[in-house]
């Protein structure tokens, strides 16, 4: 409903973000430098009450069970060599507060098309993301049209029938130089 939502409440919906961004005692990103954020999927979590009290605190189908990036630790290698400052982020791991102040320090986003990437809405304006796609998705991915609505670039990688594709740092590498052209349009 994103792309349908009336202009009329974006100045509000900006007021709440900010209050949010506020009381997650976020630095600011100029103090401690913007990285670039790769979102690693969340493993279910292990309990020593049983699968019903997981139940009860996990989604079905959510994190790596589904769906996840490989090639996370080589990417992080590359990208920290050319000084693009990367830090890997299991969301699910983490609470709102820890989520909202990660993603606003970020300046570049990276991960596989799922909910963690929705986190983009706590990052400065004009940021990139980057969603790998994954097969066996039918529905249209909602995260190009919330990029737009943020004012981010947006780029989305080809899944090649892959439901956990490899990343691949000559791709990244090429968005973030801006010598590749994978932007999906936004409609926003």
């Amino acid at each position: 409903l994103i792309g349908t939502f009336p202009k009329a409440y974006e100045s509000q919906i900006m007021s709440i973000r900010n209050s949010l961004i506020d009381w997650a005692d976020s630095p600011d990103k100029e103090t401690c430098g913007a990285y670039t954020l790769i979102l690693k999927r969340s493993d279910p979590p292990n309990s020593t009450l049983g699968k019903k009290s997981i139940e009860t605190r996990w989604l079905k189908g959510y994190g790596s069970e589904r769906r996840q990036l490989q090639g996370i630790d080589s990417l992080y290698q590359e990208l920290e060599k050319r000084a693009y400052n990367p830090f890997i982020f299991a969301s699910g791991d983490h609470n709102l507060k820890e989520q909202i102040s990660a993603h606003y320090r970020s300046k570049t986003l990276i991960g596989i098309r799922g909910a963690d990437l929705f986190n983009m809405f706590w990052m400065p304006s004009n940021s990139t993301v980057i969603m790998q796609a994954s097969s066996g998705l039918i529905n249209k991915a909602a995260q190009p049209i919330l990029a737009r609505c943020c004012g981010h670039q947006f780029y989305e990688i080809p899944h090649h029938g892959e439901k956990s594709p490899r990343l691949n740092f000559e791709t990244i590498k090429s968005i973030l130089n801006g010598t590749r052209n994978t932007k999906t349009p936004n409609h926003c």
